[in-house]
């Protein structure tokens, strides 16, 4: 039994590991005159993403039914990434916002919720930036 039990402690501690380790990824979108970079990785950028700036949108795809959350995309010519995954609804909300904002002068891309308060851009240093909370 006391094997088992030894067992059953690596295998919380392992998840315990792996969940504190996804809590601290970061990504970053840097919005340059040409083209805007979505950089992801947790102690520095493992990933990076380049969009072009005049062609890119912002899109916030939600679930026709509500079941799930929504999902921020920019997309430009057919290819389209994924961001603020670790954000909670009204951020994202908030993150869409300040997107179309600064890339478009304010014509957005997605249907906003007229429930939702309209929070005004901020952008410091050229960067809008969202770390995960969860997982």
């Amino acid at each position: 039994m006391l094997p088992f039990a030894g067992l059953e402690l690596l295998v919380l501690g392992a998840g315990f590991y792996l969940c504190a380790l996804h809590t601290h990824s970061r990504e970053v979108i840097r919005i340059e005159r040409d083209s805007i970079v979505v950089q992801r990785g947790r102690l520095r950028p493992t990933t990076e993403v380049t969009i072009p700036r005049a062609w890119a949108r912002v899109i916030l795809s939600q679930d026709k039914r509500g079941w799930y959350p929504s999902q921020l995309l920019i997309r430009s010519h057919g290819r389209s990434t994924v961001i603020g995954q670790g954000l909670v609804e009204t951020e994202r909300l908030q993150l869409a916002d300040q997107l179309s904002q600064v890339m478009h002068g304010g014509n957005r891309a997605w249907a906003h919720n007229p429930s939702t308060p309209n929070p005004q851009p901020t952008l410091t240093e050229g960067r809008l930036s969202s770390e995960s909370a969860t997982g």
